[in-house]
């Protein structure tokens, strides 16, 4: 996410985002909201938007364990 708009995501950027949460999902990453949110905000996002996409990770990871 080093290459993305922090401010206001390109759909590229969420398809970069996307492309990571299946990354996990394949090889077995187990990662909390909390780590996601803390790796985002190192790499320049704001509080609130790493909340979001945080929140964003985990429901995809819940949707591809079903």
């Amino acid at each position: 996410m080093i290459l993305a708009n922090k401010r206001s995501l390109h759909p590229l950027d969420w398809k970069r985002f996307y492309e990571f949460v299946r990354f996990c999902h394949a090889h077995h990453v187990k990662l909390y909201e909390d780590e996601i949110e803390w790796l985002l905000n190192k790499e320049g996002f704001e509080k609130e938007k790493s909340r979001y996409m945080a929140d964003i990770y985990i429901h995809c990871k819940r949707m591809l364990e079903r």
